[in-house]
């Protein structure tokens, strides 16, 4: 056994040793190709200094919703690189290894055996898909009277922003006492999960743990949204789980049953498993049969309207039969403002209408994410300005904002900010008794949101052009190999 043990140790120790020697004669060699080639540094550098410079742009004093547009461009770029890391880094885990080994044999004419070694030690090397983090230094205020008892946050799944807006509708009809956007962006991956939950807990999926949909026949498999990202519940608490310890009730009505159980707390009430209709009668039973405990203690509902990404995933986002489910959607909204109404709770209550993400085509998996990143975004409430047009958002910038609105401190892994500029200095006065300086307020949350996105576009940039960097080199230096090698055949042949 022991002798076993220490052969084990033995082998270990020779394929460790020739591996460093060929890795040191190789290195010696890219250094002696790369100060042959120094355009293939200045190009290295003229891109990295470019991309670090372009968001410099974006990152600017300007007025509020410019900024909103800005922040909102910022995040959608940090999802492209995002996007952009994942498609790269499975191309570079196949093509590098490969492009190693031949630059090495061509270099050293190795023997098969080595070859055979190397092979294994760069093909087993694990692949490590790197996570955002980042901390919230912010100074939030102490825990505030509501503005609003009753919320209600309301998706429409898979809604494409502007076949939202082209379609004629009770929201459109409502837009002079309430605060929209032509469009938001959603979170990367564009998938169900990531986008709900980063809606609900206002951060992103790199941050939150979900970055994909769970593994069975409704979403499909592992690689639904992409090759290195998983499923995980989520390890942060949601605006639902958090507005449960405040003493708010807080439901959830929503089609597939996993979201249904990931989010909210122990006591939040849960219907899941039906169609947009079924879910929005669930949500109006509810309401009658709770009446009194809502009225008493305030309520916080996520509801999920799911037949508009099924149709938009049957028959596309430029079909009748999509734009008419969305219609239908919105009038299953109608329903529930009517409801409120009807019950008078109308007065103390806020509606958000937004989608967990886009579409193109028929499709928003895999999909290059400003394709499929723009949803729409609409609220309705008294703490709300009246017909106010937003510069732009993002979906983890709607769960701060609904934080604010109910007085309760928001966690310290949002990234998101809060929608300041949506909200009314009037009402609040009224109600908490300050004046605010919404502008200002705002605009120091975007300038602290812009710095968080700004070390993640330089991170992943980085990465990603090293990789493709990388793969140019190892292709040119191949290249300048075989040449030599053609060269010398010539020589001996003669």
């Amino acid at each position: 056994m022991y002798s076993l043990l220490l052969l084990n140790k033995l082998q270990i120790f020779y394929y460790f040793s020739v591996g460093v020697s060929i890795m040191s004669d190789v290195k010696t060699k890219l250094l002696s190709f790369l100060g042959s080639h120094r355009y293939m540094l200045i190009l290295l550098v003229i891109m990295l200094v470019a991309g670090y410079i372009t968001p410099l742009a974006y990152m600017g004093e300007a007025q509020v919703e410019v900024m909103e547009r800005n922040l909102m461009n910022l995040d959608l770029a940090r999802s492209t690189f995002l996007y952009l890391f994942d498609s790269t880094l499975l191309a570079f885990s196949i093509f590098a290894p490969i492009l190693i080994l031949l630059n090495i044999v061509g270099y050293n004419k190795l023997k098969k055996v080595k070859s055979l070694i190397l092979v294994a030690l760069l093909l087993t090397s694990p692949v490590l898909a790197l996570n955002s983090s980042t901390n919230n230094d912010y100074i939030y205020p102490k825990q505030e009277k509501p503005l609003a008892k009753y919320i209600f946050i309301i998706t429409l799944d898979g809604t494409r922003a502007d076949v939202f807006w082209s379609v004629d509708s009770f929201i459109k009809s409502k837009l002079n006492e309430s605060v929209y956007a032509d469009h938001i962006v959603t979170v990367y991956p564009t998938v169900t999960y990531p986008g709900h939950i980063s809606l609900l807990t206002g951060t992103w999926p790199q941050i939150h743990g979900t970055e994909n949909n769970p593994s069975y026949g409704e979403f499909g498999t592992r690689p639904y949204s992409s090759y290195l990202r998983e499923y995980h519940k989520p390890k942060v608490d949601d605006i639902l789980d958090i507005a449960s310890k405040h003493g708010y009730k807080t439901a959830v009505f929503a089609a597939p049953p996993t979201l249904a159980t990931i989010v909210g707390g122990q006591d939040t009430y849960r219907v899941y498993g039906k169609g947009s209709e079924g879910t929005m009668n669930s949500t109006l039973e509810y309401l009658d049969n709770n009446y009194a405990s809502i009225k008493g203690n305030g309520l916080v509902a996520f509801i999920h309207l799911v037949d508009t990404d099924s149709a938009g995933h049957e028959y596309g986002t430029d079909s009748f039969e999509y734009r008419k489910t969305i219609r239908d959607s919105i009038k299953l909204v109608e329903r529930l403002y009517d409801k409120l109404s009807q019950l008078g709770l109308l007065n103390d209550s806020v509606i958000v209408v937004t989608a967990d993400h886009g579409m193109y085509g028929n499709r928003h998996h895999n999909v290059y994410p400003p394709l499929v990143s723009d949803i729409p975004l609409w609220m309705w409430g008294r703490p709300f300005k009246k017909g106010h047009k937003l510069g732009g958002g993002r979906i983890v910038d709607i769960a701060p904002t609904l934080y604010y609105i109910l007085g309760i401190p928001k966690p310290s892994y949002v990234i998101g900010v809060t929608l300041y500029s949506a909200l009314n200095a009037t009402y609040i006065k009224l109600v908490r008794g300050e004046d605010v300086d919404l502008e200002s307020m705002e605009k120091s949350e975007i300038k602290w949101a812009m710095g968080i996105i700004y070390k993640d576009l330089v991170i992943w940039y980085t990465i990603v052009i090293f990789m493709i960097w990388i793969i140019i080199v190892l292709l040119a230096n191949l290249l300048a190999i075989r040449k030599r090698i053609k060269a010398e055949v010539g020589e001996r042949n003669e």
